[in-house]
């Protein structure tokens, strides 16, 4: 099989317009891994696609991974939906990209399996999902401030808990940190 073919058979051009550059700005094909490049408002379409369509018959969804990239100004996560078709072996990134402001359209109604993974991604990073029937914390407390796998998030948090002996109860101390190399300048390398 040829370097530029995945297991469908399709070249990068005939990929590239069977999606539309409405949905996809590049497509890239390596071997059995295809990956699309996709709009933000247009991921659960080629997510969708990807599913439905008689070529690609991706029926697993295997996880959704998150880059944190601290200094974009335009677009600071990078979300990475991974699929696979279970009988061609093939697997498709759709990769796709945000801020910590601009929400996401759920998966979790094409990909039932999408749910505790965008519930993670809200819970460590705080990017958002609009239609998800259940966006709350998994992982950490409820009273939990800040998203932990941010990389402005500071290493000890923002709070730390204290158990008073004589009073015998648990209490919650901001943390003071005085590390000045954790200000982070916003400037484009």
């Amino acid at each position: 099989m040829e370097d530029n073919q995945i297991s469908i058979a399709y070249s990068y051009e005939e990929l590239f317009d069977l999606f539309g550059s409405s949905l996809v700005s590049d497509v890239f094909i390596s071997g059995e891994k295809l990956s699309l490049n996709s709009y933000r408002h247009s991921t659960t379409d080629a997510l969708s696609m990807l599913k439905f369509h008689s070529a690609f018959t991706a029926n697993y969804p295997v996880d959704i991974a998150v880059i944190d990239s601290l200094g974009e100004y335009d677009a600071r996560f990078t979300l990475v939906y991974i699929l696979r078709d279970l009988l061609s072996g093939a697997i498709f990134h759709v990769i796709t990209k945000t801020t910590e402001t601009l929400p996401l359209i759920s998966s979790q109604s094409l990909f039932p399996a999408f749910n505790w993974a965008e519930r993670e991604v809200w819970d460590f990073f705080g990017i958002f999902f609009v239609n998800h029937s259940d966006l709350r914390r998994i992982l950490t407390d409820y009273g939990f401030s800040g998203y932990p796998l941010r990389k402005d998030f500071p290493l000890s948090g923002y709070q730390e808990v204290h158990f008073d002996d004589p009073l015998k109860s648990i209490e919650y101390r901001v943390v003071e940190l005085s590390q000045a190399f954790r200000t982070f300048r916003h400037t484009k390398i």
